[in-house]
């Protein structure tokens, strides 16, 4: 039996991400109480207000009624599922091709794979670009930093696609 190692490799980092943010996507279902009370926080600019100093230019932008945030906490955990799920069925199909089971069109697959990482980069901008309209690195520093490593990460797992086998 044959076997591509880098297409085997490809497989365990997309099966690798897909897990993590299958993982992701089931803490925010099953500890939900937990991010919504951030989630809150965050789009009422709380510790932004309790500060004093930092940020008060941005208030302005804070939401007073939080009642959607369990409804916005739902749709990101099934949008992190659905990107996951497709994130693992790319890994199924790299494995596939890696160890020479079946017929998978590698370039149908690449392109797959790119749609799958394209919609992981998607979700990071998404919580980048709210996260900034609400101030969060003023007071949520860390969160951010994983925002942005999650990012860079789906940069560098489009940079593994396209490199020529």
């Amino acid at each position: 039996m044959t076997l591509d190692a880098f297409w085997l490799a490809k497989a365990i980092v997309f099966g690798g991400l897909g897990s993590w943010l299958l993982l992701a996507a089931l803490n925010n279902l099953m500890d939900a109480n937990t991010n919504i009370t951030l989630l809150r926080r965050m789009m009422r600019m709380d510790a932004i207000r309790e500060d004093g100093i930092l940020g008060q230019g941005l208030l302005v932008r804070a939401i007073k009624s939080d009642a959607r945030v369990p409804l916005l906490l739902r749709i990101v955990a099934l949008t992190q599922l659905s990107i996951a799920t497709t994130l693992m069925l790319v890994a199924l199909a790299m494995a596939a091709v890696g160890l020479q089971l079946g017929r998978v069109d590698s370039v149908w697959l690449t392109d797959v794979a790119t749609l799958s990482v394209s919609a992981f980069l998607s979700l990071w901008f998404f919580f980048l670009i709210g996260g900034l309209w609400f101030g969060y690195w003023i007071k949520m520093g860390s969160v951010q930093i994983v925002h942005f490593i999650m990012l860079m990460f789906g940069f560098l797992l489009l940079l593994l696609l396209r490199i020529p086998i």
